[in-house]
């Protein structure tokens, strides 16, 4: 994950900075069988807003089970590993 500063919204054309930026998914990951994808900018996890970096550690580390994530193309739901 990677926080959005001033300059990559500037050089990325990203209207708002509130969020993290995916900056790589591994392709057997839970979160690449959602559609998450490299560039793609993490703005809420189960409806808790994620304004950066401090914010996505401390909502995935009390996650339990599945999360629904709002990323920029819509909503996901990154299923919990092993509970497919």
């Amino acid at each position: 994950m990677v926080v959005i500063t001033p300059e990559l919204a500037q050089r990325y054309n990203i209207p708002n900075i509130a969020g993290v930026l995916i900056s790589d998914v591994d392709p057997s990951s839970t979160a690449a069988d959602a559609g998450l994808t490299r560039g793609d900018i993490i703005r809420e996890v189960n409806r808790m807003p994620v304004r950066n970096k401090a914010d996505y550690n401390k909502i995935i580390s009390s996650l339990k089970g599945d999360a629904l994530v709002r990323v920029d193309k819509g909503y996901l739901i990154v299923k919990q590993p092993g509970k497919e």
